[in-house]
């Protein structure tokens, strides 16, 4: 079983934050909540983005795609397993081998 390590944070003053903003700017800093909400660590980009380019419209879609969109990777889940993201693949015991039955 193989896990993600993803940037994906825990931030429940960041979500209440955004939440409240959102609602008092009736939706327009909802790009920042949806990211403080998702958890993604860029959030405060996100929230710069909104806050100074939101009003063109473009500004504001490109937010909200940034903030929808999938949380980073942070490298590998498991490392010191060999063969499984560290160094080149010739690194492997198994590299370039290949069974024909």
């Amino acid at each position: 079983m193989e896990t993600d390590c993803t940037d994906a944070r825990d931030q429940p003053m960041a979500t209440m934050l955004s939440m409240i903003a959102a609602v008092f700017t009736l939706g327009y800093m909802a790009p920042w909540m949806v990211a403080a909400a998702r958890g993604k660590s860029d959030h405060m980009t996100v929230f710069w983005l909104n806050l100074l380019l939101g009003w063109t419209v473009v500004g504001w879609i490109v937010a909200l795609a940034k903030a929808a969109g999938p949380h980073g990777q942070t490298g590998d889940p498991t490392p010191g397993r060999p063969g499984e993201g560290e160094g080149p693949a010739s690194t492997s015991p198994t590299a370039g081998h290949t069974d024909r039955a």
